[in-house]
């Protein structure tokens, strides 16, 4: 068997301190869509702490990295990993300079942040139909929609509020 995804570590390594959510700037990543019946997919990050949902429309699957640098550069110096699933779009993860854990084979819940995010997606974009019909100022819309809804897990506070609390901390900037 080749292997696909070179030096993987697996979920069973990574830190307590990301499985309990302790820590901020750990996300989640993954892609959405079906590249053999349509043009496009999407592809999404969340910050485990905030639930905080990023999204990404892509050509394609072998593009998915580029959405992922993208969306995950403006925040650089406050991230700390990212765990993916086992898909040949993630085999390029060491771009990200960031360490990278991988789930086990047919495990996804083992990355149930954005599992849970993709879910509240479908509300909006239902399964089997084309990223291509939505454009990335759709995706844009429904980021500002989601994260702006208060969550029982965050106390009912939304998930831009937890992030930006800790972003500001993070980064240093005076919060007003």
């Amino acid at each position: 068997k080749r292997e696909i995804i070179k030096d993987r570590v697996f979920i069973d390594f990574r830190p307590m301190i990301i499985n309990n959510r302790e820590r901020f700037g750990d996300w989640e990543a993954d892609a959405l869509g079906r590249p053999q019946y349509s043009n496009g997919i999407i592809v999404g990050i969340v910050e485990r702490l905030s639930r905080r949902l990023l999204l990404s429309k892509q050509t394609g699957k072998s593009y998915a990295m580029d959405g992922f640098k993208r969306m995950l550069n403006p925040y650089q110096e406050i991230s700390q990993s990212i765990t993916f699933d086992n898909g040949s779009e993630n085999a390029s993860y060491k771009q990200l300079n960031l360490p990278a854990y991988f789930c086990h084979a047919y495990s996804s819940w083992e990355k149930g942040s954005i599992e849970n995010s993709f879910q509240r997606l479908r509300r909006f974009i239902p399964k089997k139909s084309s990223p291509a019909n939505y454009t990335q100022q759709d995706l844009n819309d429904i980021m500002e929609l989601m994260n702006n809804t208060p969550r029982k897990c965050l106390n009912y506070q939304t998930p831009n509020e937890i992030f930006n609390k800790h972003f500001n901390l993070q980064s240093g900037a005076f919060e007003g």
